[in-house]
C-alpha cells in the first residue's frame, strides 16, 4: 500500500491478532482464546467443552467480540469483549516514513453465573464466593493477554517465526511490516451496572499501537 496506513486497517490488524484461532487452524498464530487454553493447562483446570447453552468453566473463553462500540447490554454471548478507537496521534516523520500512534479502548464483561469456582477451591467460609470467582477469573483474562503481547518466537510455545506479539504478528494480513510497536496498558476493575439482574466484572485496559505509514 503506497499510502497513509487508516485507523480502520490498524483496528483489523488489531482484532486480527486477538481473535486468530490457532486451536482450529495451526497455521495461524495464537489469539486471545488460545493462550487462555495454555493458561488453563499451566493452573491445573478443566478443559473447556463448548455445548449449547454454554457452561460454566473457571475460565470459558472470550465468547463474543465486536469492535468500533461497546454495547454488553446488546450481547448475547459472555465473556463479551469490545475494541474501540480512543484516538489517533499527529504523524511524526522519521527516516523510513510516518509514524502514528493509535490508542484503542478494549474491555472485557464477565458474567458471574458464567464462571464456576476451580474444582480443587476451598470453600468460602464469607458468603462472597461468587464475586471472588469472578474477580479472580477477570484478572486470568488479563494475564492471557499479557502472554499474548509479549510472546517471541518459540517452537516450544507454538508461535509462528517471526510473529511477535509486540508487532500484532508482524501486522498480520492487513498490515504486514508495518507494526512498530504494540503495548497493553493497565487495567482497571469495574462492573457494567447497565446489565441489571446479571452480576458482573468490566476488566478495562488499553492498547497502543505505533504504525509506519508511507511519507
Amino acid at each position: 500500500m503506497t499510502i497513509a496506513y487508516s485507523a480502520e486497517l490498524v483496528m483489523l490488524c488489531l482484532e486480527e491478532f486477538l481473535t486468530n484461532d490457532q486451536a482450529a487452524d495451526a497455521s495461524k498464530p495464537k489469539g486471545w482464546n488460545d493462550e487462555l487454553i495454555a493458561l488453563r493447562a499451566r493452573l491445573g483446570l478443566p478443559p473447556y467443552v463448548d455445548a449449547s447453552p454454554p457452561p460454566a468453566h473457571p475460565l470459558p473463553p472470550v465468547r463474543q467480540f465486536e469492535t468500533w462500540r461497546y454495547a454488553a447490554a446488546d450481547a448475547d454471548l459472555f465473556p463479551y469483549a469490545s475494541l474501540d478507537l480512543r484516538s489517533v496521534g499527529v504523524g511524526v516523520p522519521g527516516p523510513q516514513g510516518t509514524m502514528r500512534d493509535h490508542v484503542f479502548d478494549l474491555v472485557l464483561v464477565v458474567l458471574d453465573a458464567d464462571v464456576q469456582d476451580d474444582p480443587s477451591a476451598v470453600a468460602d467460609p464469607n458468603g462472597w464466593a461468587g464475586d471472588r470467582v469472578t474477580f479472580r477469573a477477570a484478572w486470568r483474562y488479563y494475564n492471557a493477554l499479557l502472554g499474548l503481547f509479549k510472546r517471541v518466537p518459540s517452537a516450544a510455545a507454538g508461535v509462528l517465526p517471526g510473529r511477535t506479539g509486540y508487532t500484532l504478528n508482524n501486522g498480520g494480513t492487513h498490515a504486514a511490516r508495518r507494526i512498530v510497536r504494540a503495548t497493553l496498558g493497565p487495567a482497571r476493575r469495574l462492573s457494567d451496572r447497565r446489565l441489571k439482574g446479571r452480576p458482573n466484572i468490566a476488566l478495562t485496559t488499553q492498547v497502543g499501537v505505533r504504525v509506519l505509514e508511507d511519507w
